[in-house]
This record gives structure tokens, C-alpha cells and sequence, in this order.
């Protein structure tokens, strides 16, 4: 049961749920890992994931790409001149892949948000060909 955690924004409980699934997964006996492919600000999002998936992984599994920058990933990857490498990211997937059972990808904020020129979180996901679950806040509309 590997799948894409995206949401409707951030801080909507992607985390949440993604560290949720991994503890279930572990207490039914299986391998698995959480992956945040891309952390933009601080990486406490990746270190729950870590600390929810199997043992012998590093943070460096989980995260493949760190902006210190706390936006959206192309504003983080200009302002830092890094670069979002997407097919070491896919790379990335694909060994954890062969590593566990299944893997819980954590997408960067919402759905549509941008991680280089005409790419978003959404192409990601459909590149990683998993099933997408989506976290949206309980919020009543007025």
C-alpha cells in the first residue's frame, strides 16, 4: 500500500496522517518508509517520517532535497540556486522502493505548488504512478 499524502495546503495534517499509516504498517509487520522528497524550512516533517518507518533508514532516505528556504519549492530552489533534481528524486523513490514494503510519499504543501518551471507536486505524483490520498482541513464553510 504504497501512496502520494498531498493536501489541500500546508499545515493541513499531511505529516499527521503519513506517520500515522507508517505505525500501522510497522505494528502489522511490515517494511516501510516515509519519504518528504522535498523540505522546504526546517526538516521536522522528514524526522517524524523517520522516526514512523522501519529502522536502518537515514534522513537522507527520506529527504532527497532540503531548501532552508520556508516556501514553496521553486522560490526556495531560486533564492538558494539549487536546483530540484526531479529524476534523483524519482531515483530516490525507486531504491526505498526496493528497500521496504511500502513507501508513504509526503508531497511539499498543496497539490498544484510548483517545484520548477511548469512542474507541481501533482506531476510528481503521477510520476511516482501510486495511488493519492488527500488531507484536507475540518473546516466548516460560511
Amino acid at each position: 500500500m504504497s501512496l502520494v499524502i498531498t493536501g489541500t495546503d500546508t499545515g493541513v495534517g499531511k505529516t499527521h496522517i503519513a506517520s500515522r499509516l507508517l505505525r500501522l504498517l510497522r505494528a502489522s509487520g511490515m517494511r516501510c518508509a516515509g519519504m518528504k522528497p522535498i523540505c522546504c524550512g526546517d526538516r521536522r516533517d522528514a524526522e517524524r517520517l523517520l522516526a514512523a518507518g522501519s529502522d536502518g533508514l537515514t534522513i537522507d532516505d527520506v529527504t532527497r532535497v532540503w531548501l532552508k528556504t520556508p516556501a514553496a519549492p521553486i522560490v526556495g530552489s531560486l533564492m538558494e540556486n539549487v536546483p530540484v533534481d526531479v529524476e534523483k528524486i524519482l531515483a530516490a523513490f525507486q531504491t526505498l522502493q526496493c528497500r521496504v514494503e511500502h513507501v508513504i510519499v509526503e508531497g511539499t504543501g498543496g497539490w498544484l505548488v510548483p517545484i520548477r518551471p511548469g512542474y507541481f507536486v501533482s506531476d510528481l505524483a503521477v510520476a511516482m504512478k501510486l495511488p493519492v490520498l488527500v488531507v484536507a482541513q475540518n473546516r466548516r464553510l460560511s
